[in-house]
């Protein structure tokens, strides 16, 4: 309860802090829970603040319901941007000449999109970016632990393993998968990836690698020669280490496999995409966004 309570401080505090500016401000507010966080912590401090709710023409990606239901609890005031196509394809030039840098976040539009509609409004706007991060919020961080208790009976029981191993190969195994992340509304492009993780999920390896797969949108096999000499063979775990010398690895001696995974998160993840990514597309159209 104590930490419960010191966490809320924090968090108020942070959002206070944030809340300073001679000029409106404005937060994003989505349907999930760290920008609801946010929010929360804004009504609390008594912010005459704006909420910014996207509705997307895209029926199945529209958080807004969620999001609206959020701010009328709170009591705040909701101005809700209703996203077109068009509104993301206009982004494409200006921000490929504001990030300086190539980046792999197909995100970027949205925000952009978003970013020059809340423009017309305020200058400065907080979010809930970073959220996921630092309260370990993604699901893959729980997919190693969770894809051992799924297959200890195959890894424990005699042939066991050999068996689902070929079935996953098989036609009729690939089809069975396609069909299931289908209905579970997964991208059945990446049945390849999800075999692989599965596979080295039953041959026992390390945590780190079944974490790595998780990770890779591509698989090495799909690299050319020169760029998989370039990368190395060294696993991602190591070659954070090497990219990142000047933080204190000892930290994370004894913590668990999720907690390890979630330091590879905070260094690369958040650092050189989700806050470059909230920065450029903001700052593009003059917004200052604050995490």
């Amino acid at each position: 309860e104590e930490a419960v309570d010191e966490l809320g401080g924090l968090l108020d505090r942070s959002t206070r802090l944030r809340l300073v500016a001679d000029v409106p401000v404005g937060l994003f507010l989505s349907g999930g829970i760290d920008s609801s966080v946010v929010a929360a912590s804004a009504a609390r401090a008594g912010a005459d603040c704006v909420a910014y709710v996207v509705k997307p023409d895209d029926p199945r990606l529209d958080e807004s319901p969620r999001a609206l239901r959020t701010a009328r609890a709170l009591g705040l005031r909701v101005n809700v941007l209703e996203l077109k196509v068009a509104d993301y394809g206009r982004q494409l030039d200006r921000l490929g000449w504001s990030f300086d840098e190539p980046i792999a976040s197909s995100s970027m539009l949205a925000v952009g999109a978003l970013a020059e509609r809340a423009r017309e409004h305020v200058t400065v706007v907080l979010t809930g970016d970073g959220g996921d991060e630092v309260f370990l919020g993604y699901p893959w961080l729980a997919y190693p632990e969770r894809l051992r208790r799924a297959t200890w009976l195959a890894r424990h029981v005699p042939g066991a393993q050999r068996m689902v191993g070929r079935m996953l190969r098989s036609r009729l195994g690939r089809g069975s998968m396609s069909l299931a992340l289908h209905a579970a509304r997964f991208n059945p492009n990446t049945l390849e990836r999800k075999i692989a993780i599965l596979e080295a999920t039953l041959d026992g390896r390390a945590d780190a690698e079944v974490y790595e797969l998780v990770q890779s949108q591509n698989l090495r096999a799909w690299l050319t020669d020169d760029d998989a000499e370039r990368l190395g063979p060294a696993p991602l775990w190591t070659r954070v280490q090497e990219w990142y010398p000047g933080y204190d690895w000892s930290a994370l001696e004894g913590r668990s496999d999720v907690e390890v995974n979630g330091v590879i998160d905070l260094l690369t993840y958040l650092r050189d995409d989700v806050l470059v990514k909230l920065d450029r597309c903001t700052m593009a159209y003059g917004l200052e966004a604050r995490s």
